[in-house]
C-alpha cells in the first residue's frame, strides 16, 4: 500500500530519493468521478478501486485533460509534474520502467507514495479519458453545444454576459464570478436544466426574477456582491440548498425573513470552494 516519504526539502531533492522503496502498485485505475457541485474530479486508485491520491483543487477535469496529459507524461525526476493548493501538493514523474507518484500537505511533508509500472499507468489514463463536458471559453462551448453541461469563465473580464451564452439550454454548472457584472440579464431563464451558478465578486445589486424561474438550481453563489435583499422567489425554488450572500450589504430582516421561509437553505458562507483559474 501507499507509504510516507516524510519530508523533501526541495524539488531538487527528488533524484537522490530511494524510489526503489516506494510501494509497488497493482492492478491500478485511474478514475473519474462526478461529484454534486465540482464537476468531474480524478483519482489514482489501487486494484480495489479505493483512492490512494486524487487532485481535490481540480474541478472539472475533463476541461484541462489535453494540457493535464501532457504535463503529466512529461514529468522528469529533474522536472516533475507538480500541482499544489491550500494543504494539498502532488509530484508525479516517472522513468523508463515507473511512474512515481508523491502526495503531501503542500508544507513538503509528503504522507503518500507509490509507484506503477509505466505501462499499467499509461493504459490506466487511455481508459480513463473523459469525454469533454466542460469548457473554459464560450466559443469552445458554442462548437459542441449539445455537449456544454458545464462554462468556467470565472475572471474572464467579460463585463456583461454575452448573448450567445444563453444558447446553451444544456449547462447545468455556469461560473462567471469576477467579472465585472453590474447586472444579470433575464436571458438567464432560458438556462432551464442550470444547477450551480457561480456569481461571486462581482457588483450585481439586484437580480432577475427570471432567475426564480431555474427550478432545478441547487446552488447560487453571490458572495461579494451588492445585494440588500433577498429576492423573495428564493421561498418558492424547491431544488435550492445554497444561496450564499457573504459580503453583502444584506438588510437583517430580509436575511432572517429568508432563513424562517426556508430553513433547509445555507446563506451564509460559500462552500462551493474556488474553481481553479480563481
Amino acid at each position: 500500500m501507499p507509504g510516507p516519504i516524510g519530508k523533501l526539502g526541495s524539488l531538487q531533492d527528488l533524484p537522490s530519493l530511494d524510489t526503489a522503496a516506494f510501494p509497488l502498485v497493482r492492478g491500478f485505475q485511474i478514475q473519474v468521478r462526478d461529484t454534486k457541485y465540482f464537476g468531474r474530479l480524478l483519482h489514482f486508485c489501487d486494484g480495489s478501486g479505493k483512492t490512494i491520491a486524487n487532485f481535490p483543487w481540480t474541478d472539472h477535469v475533463d476541461s484541462v485533460w489535453g494540457d493535464l496529459s501532457v504535463d503529466i507524461v512529461s514529468g522528469t525526476a529533474a522536472h516533475p509534474f507538480h500541482e499544489f493548493e491550500q494543504s494539498w501538493d502532488i509530484l508525479i514523474w516517472r522513468d523508463a520502467q515507473h511512474v512515481f507518484v508523491l502526495q503531501g500537505d503542500g508544507e513538503g511533508e509528503y504522507e503518500t507514495c507509490f509507484r506503477v509500472p509505466v505501462h499499467e499507468f499509461d493504459r490506466a489514463w487511455a481508459a480513463a479519458t473523459p469525454p469533454q463536458v466542460a469548457f473554459s471559453s464560450i466559443r469552445d462551448a458554442l462548437a459542441r453545444p449539445h455537449l456544454a453541461k458545464a462554462l468556467l469563465l470565472f475572471n474572464a473580464q467579460l463585463g456583461v454576459v454575452p448573448g450567445e451564452l444563453f444558447t446553451l439550454t444544456s449547462l447545468e454548472h455556469l461560473e462567471l464570478g469576477k467579472n465585472g457584472l453590474v447586472a444579470l440579464p433575464p436571458e438567464i431563464g432560458r438556462l432551464k436544466q442550470l444547477r450551480v451558478l457561480d456569481l461571486r465578486f462581482n457588483r450585481l445589486s439586484e437580480l432577475p426574477a427570471e432567475l426564480g424561474e431555474l427550478q432545478h438550481l441547487e446552488a447560487v453563489n453571490l458572495a461579494e456582491n451588492s445585494l440588500t435583499q433577498i429576492p423573495e422567489w428564493v421561498a418558492r425554488m424547491r431544488a435550492l440548498r445554497a444561496f450564499f450572500v457573504a459580503g453583502n450589504p444584506i438588510d437583517r430582516d430580509s436575511l432572517e425573513a429568508a432563513r424562517r421561509l426556508r430553513p433547509d437553505v445555507e446563506f451564509d458562507y460559500p462552500k462551493l470552494g474556488a474553481p481553479r483559474n480563481s
